[in-house]
C-alpha cells in the first residue's frame, strides 16, 4: 500500500517534519481535496499496541517500587540463590518479593511466633532481625555457634557471660541453654520491653537484664535511636550515624564498676555490638579483661569517631598475649527443629564459621574479630 502525502499536509495539519497518515480500510491513497500527491510515501509500522503495553509495565513497577517505600521491606541474605528459590516456593504467606541473587526482599509486614533454638519468639517480618529468626530459622547463626564453643572449652553450664548491646534478645537466651549466668546489657527502652518479655515468657531464669550502657567513665549521653529496620542500629556514637538525628538521654555506666557493685565476677565470655561505641566500653572493663581474662567477640566498627581503627587501638583494650581472630560466615541456612540440636552445633560437620588469624586492616565496619587468651585460642581448632 502507498500513500500520497504532500508539504503542505504537514502544515496543514499541524505536525511539522511528521507526515499524517490516515489508514482506512479500503483506501489505497491518501486524497487531499485542496492539494494534488507530490510523492509517495510507505507505510509506517504501527507501535500503538507496544506503547501500551509498555505503558502498563511502567504503572505496575511504579505500584510495586511505590508498595516496596510504604512497607519498607527487609532485606534477607542466604547461602545461594537456589535456597532462595526453595524458599520462595515454600512462601505460603506470600513475604517474599523480588530475588537478587542470594538476597531476598520481605515485603509483608506479619505478626508471627516461632520456635527460636527451644524458645518461644514473638516478632514482625518488618524488623530485620524478626525476619531472619522467622524464614531461616536464626540470627547470627555463627555468632551463636561460637558462642557455644566457648562454653564448651571453659566451665560448660558454669560459665557466665556478659552480652553488651543484648537488643531483642536472641545471643542471650541462645547462649543461656548452655552457660550458668548471663548478663544483658542493653540500653534502649523500646528494645528492653521485648528483651525482657522474650526472658519472662520463656519463664528464664539464668539471664539477667541491666537497663544501662558501657562506657569509659559514668554519666549520660544522647543516644541515636535506629531509624532503619533493624533495632541494633541505634548507638551513643555521634558520628556513627549523623543523619539519625531523633535522641533520648541514656545512663552510661564504667563496666568494672557497675560488675563490682552487682558482684558479677568470672567472666568467661563477652559478646560486644553496640555500633561503633565498643572501645569507650571496653576501655571501662580493662580491669575485668584483666582478671578473669575472657574471650571477647567483637563488632568491629572504624568509620566513627569512637571506633577501633588501628593495631595499637585494639591492643591496648588486652593483656600483651591476647590472640586476634576474624570470625567468617560460613553460610546462611535454615534450622529445621527436627533435625534435632546437632543442626545448630559449631563442631558437627556444617560448621557455621570458619575462624581466620585476624589480618589487623582496619577498612571497613562489621567485620566480628575475636580476642582470646592463648589458653582459650588453643581450643578452638
Amino acid at each position: 500500500m502507498v500513500f500520497y502525502v504532500t508539504s503542505s499536509t504537514y502544515a496543514k495539519y499541524g505536525l511539522g517534519f511528521f507526515p499524517y497518515i490516515l489508514n482506512t480500510p479500503g483506501c489505497d491513497k491518501l486524497t487531499d481535496p485542496y492539494f494534488e500527491p507530490q510523492y509517495p510515501m510507505t507505510t509506517p509500522k504501527n507501535y500503538t499496541r507496544q506503547l501500551l503495553v509498555l505503558v502498563i509495565l511502567l504503572l505496575v513497577a511504579l505500584l510495586s517500587l511505590s508498595q516496596m517505600c510504604l512497607t519498607r521491606p527487609t532485606l534477607i541474605t542466604v547461602a545461594d540463590q537456589q535456597m532462595a528459590n526453595a524458599l520462595k516456593a515454600d512462601d505460603d504467606k506470600f513475604l517474599l518479593g523480588p530475588i537478587f541473587g542470594k538476597h531476598m526482599l520481605v515485603l509483608n509486614k506479619v505478626d508471627f511466633t516461632t520456635d527460636f533454638y527451644g524458645f518461644l519468639y514473638r516478632g514482625n517480618t518488618s524488623e530485620l532481625i524478626d525476619a531472619n529468626v522467622y524464614i531461616l530459622g536464626s540470627w547470627a547463626t555463627d555468632e551463636l555457634d561460637f558462642m557455644r564453643m566457648v562454653t564448651d572449652i571453659t566451665n560448660g553450664n558454669e560459665t557466665t557471660v556478659l552480652d553488651i548491646g543484648a537488643n531483642v534478645g536472641t545471643h542471650s537466651m541462645f547462649i543461656s541453654q548452655y552457660a550458668g549466668q548471663v548478663h544483658a546489657i542493653e540500653p534502649w527502652p523500646p528494645i528492653l520491653d521485648r528483651l525482657r518479655s522474650f526472658v519472662t515468657e520463656n519463664n528464664v531464669s539464668n539471664v539477667t537484664i541491666h537497663p544501662v550502657g558501657y562506657a569509659s567513665e559514668e554519666g549520660s549521653m544522647p543516644y541515636h535511636e535506629p531509624k532503619t529496620n533493624n533495632p541494633g542500629t541505634g548507638s551513643f556514637s555521634t558520628s556513627r550515624f549523623p543523619s539519625q538525628t531523633q535522641v533520648i538521654e541514656l545512663p552510661l555506666v564504667v563496666g568494672d564498676t557497675h560488675l563490682k557493685a552487682n558482684g558479677i565476677t568470672g567472666i568467661d565470655l563477652i559478646k560486644i555490638d553496640i555500633e561503633g561505641y565498643e572501645k569507650p566500653a571496653l576501655t571501662g572493663l580493662r580491669e575485668t579483661i584483666n582478671r578473669d581474662r575472657p574471650t571477647v567477640l567483637i563488632e568491629l566498627n572504624v568509620t566513627n569517631d569512637e571506633g577501633i581503627k588501628s593495631r595499637e587501638e585494639l591492643t591496648a583494650l588486652f593483656p600483651n598475649d591476647y590472640q586476634y581472630f576474624e570470625l567468617l560466615k560460613r553460610s546462611h541456612r535454615r534450622i529445621y527443629p527436627w533435625f534435632g540440636e546437632q543442626s545448630i552445633l559449631c563442631r558437627c560437620n556444617e560448621k557455621t564459621y570458619t575462624l581466620t588469624e585476624f589480618d589487623m586492616r582496619f577498612t571497613e565496619n562489621g567485620p566480628m574479630v575475636i580476642a582470646a587468651p592463648p589458653e582459650h585460642a588453643s581450643a578452638f581448632y
